[in-house]
């Protein structure tokens, strides 16, 4: 996984041209590895030249380099997962199951590497001391952002999410700064939620990202960005991977702020529970 984590890790900082070669590279790694870099360069739509500049950008000393750590991802693709994680139209519901557990597992293995342990403690810290968090995310980044708001409803902390985009800036116009607003959008570049995030921080409210794209207007408008990585290559797998790296993501958040007062949120979970038992009855 050497070659794909570097890339995660470096990618939103590539050129488009490095970005275009970076992808056929990950969706043909047994393919290029076996060429020159000027056929490279050719089949990608790029250059030698670009090549040679993918290189340095990632690190490597040189194409050889480069071909050597690729020929590890595919090394460590044929041991643990040899099925192709593209979905084909030949597949059986088995293919499907362990394609969708290989791509999920590798999203979290990659989300795993991101992660910036100190920006996370800094988060729990703000969801801890935050008078109201606010959600913002829509379509896939949405059910994410849903989530989270009943888990934090559920041990009585205050969260609004709204999956109106227009009511939900009329919420972000008159947030606070001890309130907290965290916004979920995989490429950043989600309008409703960056500019719910930039009247916020206008306002002094702590803005977290949660994005795959440091670059973008989300994370320009965050104090605190939380990377997810680029692991979703065709449009035909969905949203899979993304909800996965985000879901991991909270999960994070949600247990490390859990741990801080365990024994409070333990009481609330009993309580909780014997409520919720009454509809069984």
């Amino acid at each position: 996984m050497e070659f794909l984590k570097n890339l995660s890790m470096r990618y939103n900082a590539l050129t488009k041209q490095s970005k275009r070669l970076a992808d056929f590279i990950r969706e043909n790694p047994a393919q290029a590895i076996k060429m020159t870099a000027k056929t490279l360069g050719e089949e990608s739509g790029t250059s030698a030249a670009a090549v040679v500049r993918l290189c340095q950008q990632l690190g490597y000393n040189g194409f050889e380099q480069l071909k050597i750590s690729i020929a590890k991802t595919v090394s460590d693709e044929e041991l643990s997962a040899p099925i192709d994680p593209i979905i084909s139209r030949g597949d059986s519901v088995s293919d499907i199951a362990q394609k969708l557990c290989h791509i999920q597992a590798n999203a979290v293995q990659e989300t795993l590497a991101l992660m910036d342990y100190d920006d996370v403690k800094k988060v729990v810290s703000l969801l801890q001391k935050a008078r109201v968090v606010y959600l913002f995310g829509v379509g896939s980044s949405g059910l994410v952002a849903q989530e989270l708001c009943h888990r934090l409803n559920r041990i009585g902390r205050a969260c609004i999410f709204l999956p109106d985009g227009h009511t939900s800036l009329e919420y972000a116009a008159v947030a606070e700064e001890r309130d907290l607003l965290i916004g979920f959008s995989y490429s950043g570049e989600t309008k409703e939620v960056y500019l719910a995030a930039e009247h916020a921080s206008k306002r002094g409210v702590p803005v977290i990202a949660v994005t795959r794209n440091k670059e973008s207007s989300l994370s320009a408008a965050a104090s605190i960005v939380l990377n997810v990585p680029v692991t979703e290559k065709r449009v035909r797998v969905g949203a899979v991977s993304s909800i996965t790296s985000q879901m991991f993501v909270v999960d994070v958040l949600y247990m490390g702020l859990i741990q801080k007062d365990f024994e409070k949120y333990e009481h609330m979970f009993v309580d909780t529970s014997r409520i919720a038992n009454l509809l069984r009855e």
